[in-house]
Protein backbone atom coordinates (compact mmCIF):
# COMPACT_ATOMS: atom_id res chain seq x y z
CA UNK A 1 0.00 0.00 0.00
CA UNK A 2 2.61 2.34 1.10
CA UNK A 3 3.82 1.88 -3.13
CA UNK A 4 1.44 2.91 -4.34
CA UNK A 5 1.01 6.27 -1.97
CA UNK A 6 4.36 6.99 -2.93
CA UNK A 7 3.68 6.35 -6.30
CA UNK A 8 0.54 8.89 -6.07
CA UNK A 9 2.62 11.57 -4.45
CA UNK A 10 5.42 11.14 -7.04
CA UNK A 11 3.51 11.36 -10.37
CA UNK A 12 5.23 14.15 -11.63
CA UNK A 13 8.67 12.85 -10.96
CA UNK A 14 8.88 9.02 -10.80
CA UNK A 15 11.44 7.62 -8.05
CA UNK A 16 12.95 4.39 -8.95
CA UNK A 17 11.29 1.73 -6.17
CA UNK A 18 12.91 -1.62 -5.95
CA UNK A 19 14.74 -4.06 -3.85
CA UNK A 20 18.19 -3.20 -4.47
CA UNK A 21 18.89 -1.99 -0.62
CA UNK A 22 19.39 -4.28 1.95
CA UNK A 23 17.80 -4.64 4.80
CA UNK A 24 18.61 -5.67 8.71
CA UNK A 25 16.31 -8.55 8.78
CA UNK A 26 15.84 -10.25 12.25
CA UNK A 27 16.99 -13.76 12.29
CA UNK A 28 15.28 -16.50 11.71
CA UNK A 29 16.93 -19.00 14.15
CA UNK A 30 15.77 -16.31 17.07
CA UNK A 31 12.38 -16.72 16.64
CA UNK A 32 10.29 -18.44 19.08
CA UNK A 33 7.56 -20.33 17.51
CA UNK A 34 5.46 -23.10 17.06
CA UNK A 35 7.34 -26.11 15.45
CA UNK A 36 5.79 -29.55 13.75
CA UNK A 37 7.66 -32.41 14.56
CA UNK A 38 7.07 -35.87 13.28
CA UNK A 39 8.30 -39.15 13.79
CA UNK A 40 8.37 -42.59 15.46
CA UNK A 41 6.80 -41.00 19.32
CA UNK A 42 4.25 -40.79 20.92
CA UNK A 43 2.55 -37.34 22.61
CA UNK A 44 3.77 -38.75 25.69
CA UNK A 45 7.03 -38.76 24.53
CA UNK A 46 7.13 -35.35 23.14
CA UNK A 47 5.51 -33.69 26.41
CA UNK A 48 8.45 -35.24 28.32
CA UNK A 49 11.01 -33.10 25.50
CA UNK A 50 9.00 -30.36 24.62
CA UNK A 51 6.73 -29.73 27.44
CA UNK A 52 3.00 -28.73 26.30
CA UNK A 53 2.76 -30.29 22.87
CA UNK A 54 -0.64 -30.63 20.90
CA UNK A 55 -1.02 -34.19 19.35
CA UNK A 56 -1.51 -33.75 15.12
CA UNK A 57 -1.87 -37.06 14.02
CA UNK A 58 0.04 -39.99 15.39
CA UNK A 59 3.61 -39.51 15.15
CA UNK A 60 3.22 -36.23 15.11
CA UNK A 61 2.96 -32.96 17.08
CA UNK A 62 2.93 -28.79 17.18
CA UNK A 63 5.38 -28.22 20.19
CA UNK A 64 4.80 -25.11 22.82
CA UNK A 65 6.85 -21.85 21.51
CA UNK A 66 10.62 -22.43 21.04
CA UNK A 67 13.38 -21.44 19.29
CA UNK A 68 14.81 -23.43 15.92
CA UNK A 69 17.55 -24.58 18.28
CA UNK A 70 15.41 -25.64 20.91
CA UNK A 71 13.61 -27.66 18.53
CA UNK A 72 16.21 -28.77 16.55
CA UNK A 73 17.61 -30.74 20.11
CA UNK A 74 14.34 -31.65 20.37
CA UNK A 75 13.57 -33.68 17.29
CA UNK A 76 17.03 -35.21 17.84
CA UNK A 77 16.30 -36.36 21.49
CA UNK A 78 13.13 -37.73 19.85
CA UNK A 79 14.01 -39.01 16.40
CA UNK A 80 11.89 -36.93 14.80
CA UNK A 81 12.33 -37.55 10.85
CA UNK A 82 10.92 -34.11 10.04
CA UNK A 83 10.76 -30.60 12.11
CA UNK A 84 9.12 -27.71 10.38
CA UNK A 85 8.27 -23.98 11.76
CA UNK A 86 4.69 -24.02 12.54
CA UNK A 87 3.97 -20.23 10.70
Amino acid sequence: MGDIIDAIQHREKRRDLGWSESADLFPSEELVMQWYLRGDFSAADATGVCGEVKEAAPGAVITAPMTEAQAKAAAEKLGAAAVLRVL
